[in-house]
């Protein structure tokens, strides 16, 4: 009996878990299709209508996929498998090669400081000591510079893409492999089909530092874990590795965190008390080994804290309480000022709870509420995991690609992205839904709404948001939507349900042809859109700028090798702009332009091929000109050419600049009439094949 009311109580409990989880799914639905993206005025300009209707179009698709895959040998489907594996390998290896440029704030620091670690200097910039959680991501960049050098990649900004590459690809084929032994083969062609049309896992790769080698973490040790169970004798082993895996990316990115808590509460429910306890010790020996040798090794590299400059806990936690900033970074000066003005962490903590008691005062209970929506908005609203919102800033060559995945220009990527995420969502939601009305027991599909839950939690309630935080779960929850698709025989219930009815087909052409007005009219607004009025041809600007003096009449040159004629030239030469001269010499006509002494934007009239500027101190002392500073990192393909002695101790000087031309709609109106003809060709083929099943 006792025996009896322990599983009921540990039933109760998952089944509480069920409904939390559906809940949040419920809610990030109804956000992903009515308020895609609505924070900040950055609305995208998703309809409902468009997104409903691409959705439901999408599960239509997988339907029919699934239904020829069923008539398929496993030999044949395996060989469909690998095509969408190399599909997605060649396209990423395409972007590698042609996207080359950072998204400018906090990934360019942390490159700037693995480069200067992997060349032996090992000063660390001011931003590691506001920003420690960093520290340990730019010492693995650091190894990682090192060993492509090993075997002769000195490209930087080629072998970070290739890296990423590597780590999203075994993450990927990883969460294929959780898939092993829990349901039918063809799931994994519609996970492989959700990841070839989802463009964060091509895009969020080339800007961000920590999300993608995190999420790699998170879905080894999840794998790992998976196999508990299977093989009793090599438990202990599948359950140390998983731990181990969790820890080092915890050390990465801090809210990975939430996995390692997650492993001991699903083996309580799963295996009980006894597994618990040993989870519990394995987990205290192995965070406390990671915790030694990360001091270790940090000490290693001089790195100290700062606790002038540190920002405590507790800020975070006001910043996400700040109505105006919704708990993201952006548009955060007052918190950012209310905690900066402040010496020391002891004295920072102190403002900052007494900050954390008026904001929530200030908020009440309905105001709480409505910021925990605003920032699940923010954070899961918008399945491009923040591809929209954010725009390369450094720019060593331009490429016309970088212009389709980056920032606005990026919209019908991001649309195609949002139908995805949105299929995914209902997916999970409609298989938590089934597993709490069976009442089934236990699963890997719990660790993972264990983990979700926990994650949604810590953001929500707790710290700042931001898109990209996503990332580190969204691997899992298109293994799981996958899951779901196949493991109850859904899509067989949808295909019965609308093939072999009169009033099935009747409605599936309908909605086909909705499709097509929907595109022809619609999403017309998707592709026919104005850039910003400068498109960056070769850009390098950067906030965060060192310096070098110049003597009195001493002069700097850069030269640039430019793909496309300029129109616009950015200066920024630091506070004391007004002591320098600028001038740009066009090397195929030698023709002169003499700037004046402002920071800004210049127009040109210049052509593409060779530029060369020279920045010259005009006044009767030394002055500190503006510059970024690499080791070798490739910020531009030239450095400053410097005569004195003292400047040549210096490598790897840029000015910071950047080269511009007129904004241009990204997609002309031929490439859409092109596309409506290949979508009404798929639109009949796809009305053959369900009028004959």
């Amino acid at each position: 009996m006792l025996v009896s009311n322990k599983i009921r109580i540990k039933i109760t409990l998952v089944q509480i878990m069920r409904v939390l989880a559906l809940l949040i799914f419920i809610v990030i639905g109804v956000q992903a299709i009515f308020f895609t993206n609505n924070f900040f005025g950055s609305k995208i300009g998703l309809s409902a209508f468009n997104i409903v209707i691409g959705s439901v179009m999408l599960i239509a698709v997988l339907c029919l996929l699934v239904s020829w895959l069923k008539r398929l040998s496993l030999k044949k489907q395996r060989a469909v498998l690998w095509i969408l594996m190399c599909m997605w390998l060649l396209l990423q290896l395409f972007f590698d090669f042609y996207v080359q440029g950072a998204q400018g704030v906090d990934d360019l620091d942390v490159r700037l400081q693995a480069h200067k670690l992997a060349a032996g200097d090992i000063n660390w910039s001011g931003y590691f000591h506001v920003w420690p959680n960093n520290v340990n991501i730019a010492i693995f960049f650091s190894w990682i510079i090192r060993f492509f050098r090993l075997i002769g990649i000195t490209d930087t900004w080629l072998l970070f893409n290739l890296f990423i590459t590597l780590i999203t690809f075994v993450t990927l084929v990883t969460g294929t492999k959780i898939l092993d032994n829990i349901v039918s083969f063809e799931a994994k062609i519609v996970l492989w089909t959700f990841i070839l049309f989802y463009a964060p896992f091509y895009v969020v790769n080339f800007y961000s530092y920590t999300d993608p080698i995190a999420a790699f973490f998170v879905v080894l040790s999840f794998w790992e874990l998976s196999k508990l169970g299977a093989h009793n004798k090599w438990d202990l082993i599948h359950l140390l590795c998983g731990i181990i895996l969790i820890v080092c990316g915890t050390l990465i990115k801090t809210n990975a965190v939430i996995f390692v808590i997650t492993i001991p509460i699903f083996i309580f429910f799963k295996y009980g008390w006894k597994k618990l306890a040993q989870s519990l010790l394995i987990l205290i020996i192995v965070m406390g080994l990671g915790i030694f040798f990360q001091n270790k090794i940090q000490s290693q590299y001089e790195y100290s804290e700062n606790s002038e400059v540190k920002f405590p806990t507790e800020y975070w936690i006001a910043l996400s309480y700040n109505k105006y900033s919704k708990g993201t970074v952006k548009s955060n000066q007052y918190t950012w000022s209310y905690t900066g003005r402040v010496k020391g962490v002891k004295n920072k903590v102190k403002v900052d709870r007494k900050l954390i008691k008026d904001e929530i005062r200030s908020l009440g209970l309905s105001g709480v509420l409505k910021q925990y929506l605003d920032k699940t908005n923010v954070m899961y609203s918008s399945g491009n995991a923040g591809i929209i919102m954010r725009d390369f800033s450094i720019y060593p060559k331009y490429s016309k690609i970088t212009t389709y995945l980056s920032g606005t220009n990026g919209n019908l990527m991001s649309y195609l992205a949002q139908i995805v995420y949105t299929v995914a969502i209902i997916l999970v939601a409609f298989q938590i839904g089934y597993m709490f009305l069976r009442r089934m027991s236990v699963t890997l599909f719990d660790m993972f709404l264990i983990f979700f839950i926990g994650l949604y939690m810590f953001h929500i309630l707790l710290w700042e948001v931001e898109n990209r935080y996503l990332y580190l779960i969204l691997p899992l929850i298109f293994v799981f939507a996958a899951y779901s698709f196949l493991s109850n025989n859904l899509e067989n219930e949808i295909t019965v349900l609308v093939g072999h009815s009169s009033r099935g087909k009747w409605l599936i052409t309908a909605l086909i042809m909705t499709i097509i007005g929907t595109f022809l009219i619609g999403n017309y607004s998707l592709i026919e859109f104005k850039n910003s009025n400068y498109v960056a041809i070769q850009q390098q600007t950067f906030f965060r700028t060192d310096s070098i003096k110049l003597k009195p009449q001493e002069s700097i040159e850069q030269t640039f090798k430019l793909s496309v004629a300029p129109k616009y030239l950015k200066l920024n030469l630091g506070s004391k702009y007004d002591h320098f001269h600028t001038t740009l010499i066009d090397l195929k006509t030698h023709k002169s332009i003499l700037f004046g002494q402002q920071n800004g934007y210049y127009k040109l009239k210049a052509n593409s091929g060779n530029i060369l500027i020279k920045v010259t101190n005009k006044s009767n002392h030394k002055q500190d000109l503006s510059v970024n500073k690499s080791k070798d990192m490739k910020l531009a393909q030239s450095m400053i050419k410097v005569k004195d002695v003292q400047q040549k101790k210096h490598s790897g000087l840029y000015l910071n600049e950047g080269f511009y031309r007129d904004g241009s709609y990204p997609f002309s109106k031929k490439i859409y009439w092109f596309g409506a003809f290949l979508l009404i060709i798929l639109v009949a083929i796809v009305l053959a094949v369900v009028w004959r099943v």
